[in-house]
């Protein structure tokens, strides 16, 4: 089930990136990013809140899709029938809500860098050079574990209702800490922001696939024999 889910989320992330793209990739969120609260203010008045947030709850079903793909079976194969999709609903409040602002930081990080580099490159080529740095720490192998942890779900209740919500929080704190490189890295490349978020999308999808490390497998053994 993982596997037929995990494409067909792929093939909808592959339809949603036509909408996405014009959203988040036009000239005024670049040039909002570029001359930072100057400008950003102009292009919520152009763009509109509720086209700025669709797009960005959007790209980041678009990119972490490959990653949602394990969770919501989890949830659909743990949750009684008739409350499946109110588990996918609350996972997917929790999970979005945290995206939604790490992506606020991550834009407002964005910009004082661009502030600091003077231009939108330079700051894009130190984003490149940090990930590169992070994706290769055992800090990132150790988030990229928690990222693969299901946990116990109640079935019915009010612990239910808490346990789907917390599962997407928890689940994006650790999505949010393993890939915020390859989220924020488009933002900073505008030419290339669609390459670069499905390249982004490819790389998510091979390493979910992939399973935990080595070091993951260790960690993720400890947590679920540990009595606590």
């Amino acid at each position: 089930m993982e596997c037929r889910l995990g494409a067909t989320l792929l093939v909808c992330a592959a339809n949603v990136y036509p909408t996405v793209l014009p959203l988040l990739c036009g000239a005024g969120f670049h040039s909002a990013l570029a001359s930072s609260a100057q400008s950003l203010d102009f292009a919520i008045r152009t763009t509109g809140w509720s086209s700025l947030l669709g797009g960005a709850v959007l790209m980041v079903a678009a990119m972490m899709a490959p990653a949602l793909a394990a969770p919501l079976s989890h949830l659909w194969l743990g949750s009684p029938a008739r409350y499946r999709w109110r588990a996918i609903s609350l996972f997917g409040l929790g999970y979005f809500a945290v995206w939604l602002l790490a992506l606020s930081v991550m834009f407002a990080a964005a910009a004082l860098l661009v502030a600091a580099a003077g231009s939108v490159r330079p700051a894009g080529v130190t984003i490149a050079a940090l990930g590169i740095a992070w994706q290769a720490s055992p800090l990132r192998s150790a988030c990229l574990a928690r990222c693969h942890l299901r946990p116990q779900l109640s079935s019915f209740g009010a612990a239910a209702l808490g346990d789907s919500l917390r599962f997407g929080a928890v689940q994006a704190c650790w999505c949010v800490t393993t890939c915020w490189a390859l989220m924020t890295l488009p933002m900073l490349w505008p030419g290339e922001h669609g390459p670069l978020s499905a390249a982004a999308t490819l790389f998510i999808a091979i390493e979910r696939a992939g399973g935990p490390r080595r070091f993951g497998k260790t960690l993720i053994a400890r947590v679920e024999t540990d009595p606590s």
